[in-house]
């Protein structure tokens, strides 16, 4: 369905809403939802990561909460006795209770009507005390939620509206059995509302019992593409993955990052060794205390912390704003996952990086899972330490560049003239840029290039058996990202200064100031000759057959040593189910 709302249409408390928060219109999914011909019906709704759809589903149960009195305007004789809720939300995991605690608190406060929220890890007599106030909604997961059902704090009915966010989570983290006990204590007519990402399978069985008649709801596709994430993929060698995740943080300065991997162990292995590096750095895993977790995601809101180390259960409902890169450690395990892992950053209209370290051996899947969901990937070497540097020094500048209030600018001469007192002025900027340089948590590492093998065609219309890779030759393109290198522009130029077809070029790899291009040996005499004469069009590019040693892993020779100190290898982050 498809429809255009106005704000002027809008139930009043939902106006208020969009109206503090600068909303000029809503979003597909909110407008969806909003449907007079749905009031009253079932949904199943469906929709991207960070699409807006917590306020639709506020939205949807508003419609329920707000066709009576708010709660504490009608005499307590009058309304629900303690801990019978009028509206229930389940949700998978605690963190995303929290954020859909905290939305609701902030949506229906104002207008009379209170929050609870039962999760596990949090204090019983806390959540008590709120099931004793009689809240008109209540927020929980699932365990928990059963847990008061037994002792007799919470009694379901009383529930007009109930509604299951992430309903695939909840039963891919095995809550089955909790879910249908949920369900049976709340009345026949309700109303039951499900988000999920996929209505196949498991979640389609569940939906069929306990709906009526229920109508499909889709905002942005959930597998739609994000416009403002770009996707890049670094192939290290499973011993070089620490040193590259290192570089990456280096790299990216004070900007917020969210790392995922596997399992909690790998978690707290990670956290604790980026921690010795001088990171600023969380966790968040799911054998994590509540209070503990609270404060890992406080800490990293506030930016206290600049990086957290996340699994995927841990990091479901995480909102974090202003997260410029997500670093999948351990690749996603499907295209829910990468959706899911990637949207947390590129939100609000800001451009956001979603970079996959991969092995050699783990190239080809991704890709693949990259194609089906429409995705590109950009393949180039992890940033080394020229590069990291030159961006520590570009960030340096653009602070110098700020400006400064006069106090301030009084106060940076004194001090300039007393230095200039006891230092020579080359001396002193010579000791300035050092302290400057000293600034970075840690020494960037150099990591050998890993040249990843790309599938091609084997037989067809149009396709031509595929080269072993022994019958690949390495050269060398003095052309790199420093002088703006990407792998389309150098195919355009292999092509045109050797001569050769697309067919002929294996695998590219931009760095900074050179490219590897692979090209089948069969044409390979021909390619170099060719490409060895001069070009007007691009006179400082160089073609040259590489160096034997270059591909690194397959080279005796002694590979190149940091510009500091190397840690020693630790073993690499296991890929093995999620924590």
């Amino acid at each position: 369905m498809s429809m255009s709302v106005e704000l002027s249409a809008m139930p009043e408390w939902l106006q208020s809403a969009f109206a503090t928060r600068g909303f000029t219109q809503p979003t597909p999914i909110q407008t969806a939802v909003l449907d007079p011909e749905l009031r009253g019906r079932d949904l199943r709704i469906a929709s991207a990561t960070g699409s807006g759809k917590t306020i639709a589903l506020s939205a949807v149960l508003g419609e329920t909460l707000f066709s009576s009195e708010p709660a504490d305007r009608v005499p307590s004789t009058d309304r629900h006795a303690e801990g019978r809720p009028r509206v229930l939300i389940v949700a998978p995991t605690r963190e995303l209770a929290l954020q859909l605690a905290k939305e609701l608190r902030t949506l229906y406060g104002p207008h009379g009507h209170r929050v609870a929220l039962v999760l596990g890890g949090g204090s019983y007599r806390q959540e008590c005390a709120a099931l004793r106030a009689c809240p008109s909604v209540l927020v929980a997961t699932p365990g928990r939620l059963v847990d008061h059902m037994q002792r007799g704090q919470v009694h379901l009915d009383a529930v007009a509206a109930v509604a299951l966010d992430e309903a695939d989570q909840l039963l891919a983290l095995g809550f089955q059995e909790e879910l249908d006990t949920i369900l049976a204590a709340c009345p026949d007519q309700r109303r039951t509302i499900m988000v999920s990402a996929t209505f196949r399978g498991p979640v389609k069985a569940l939906a069929q019992r306990h709906q009526r008649d229920a109508l499909r709801v889709e905002g942005t596709p959930v597998d739609a593409p994000h416009a403002d994430i770009d996707h890049v993929g670094h192939v290290v060698q499973p011993d070089d993955q620490l040193a590259a995740i290192t570089n990456l943080l280096l790299m990216a300065g004070e900007a917020r990052s969210l790392i995922f991997v596997a399992t909690r162990a790998q978690v707290a292995d990670l956290a604790r060794t980026l921690a010795q590096r001088g990171f600023a750095v969380g966790s968040l895993s799911g054998d994590m205390a509540q209070p503990e977790r609270a404060r890992a995601l406080e800490a990293f809101r506030a930016g206290r912390v600049r990086t957290l180390v996340a699994t995927d259960v841990a990091a479901r409902g995480l909102d974090v704003d202003g997260i410029r890169m997500v670093l999948h450690a351990s690749p996603p395990r499907d295209i829910e996952a990468l959706i899911h892992r990637s949207g947390r950053t590129g939100r609000a209209g800001n451009r956001g990086r979603s970079v996959q370290l991969l092995s050699p051996s783990s190239v080809r899947r991704v890709r693949r899972m990259f194609e089906q969901a429409g995705l590109s990937l950009s393949i180039s070497p992890v940033p080394g330490p020229d590069a990291i540097e030159r961006a520590h020094a570009s960030r340096w500048a653009e602070r110098l560049e700020a400006p400064r209030g006069a106090r301030e600018q009084g106060q940076a001469r004194a001090l300039l003239q007393t230095l200039l007192t006891r230092f020579d002025t080359e001396v002193l900027l010579e000791r300035l840029v050092a302290e400057l340089r000293g600034t970075l948590p840690c020494e960037p590492a150099v990591i050998q290039p890993v040249m990843a093998r790309e599938p091609r065609p084997t037989s067809g219309r149009g396709s031509r058996v595929a080269p072993s890779p022994g019958q690949f030759a390495l050269f060398e393109v003095t052309y790199g990202t420093a002088a703006g290198a990407t792998p389309q522009r150098v195919m355009a130029i292999v092509c045109r200064r050797g001569r050769v077809q697309r067919k002929h070029i294996g695998h590219i790899q931009v760095a900074d100031g050179v490219t590897l291009v692979e090209i089948d040996r069969r044409v390979a005499g021909a390619f170099a000759r060719a490409a060895a004469r001069p070009d007007a069009r691009d006179r400082d590019v160089r073609i040259r057959p590489a160096r034997p040693d270059v591909r690194g892993r397959g080279s005796k020779r002694e590979r190149p040593r940091s510009h500091g100190h190397r840690p020693p290898r630790r073993r690499a982050l296991a890929r093995d189910t999620c924590g």
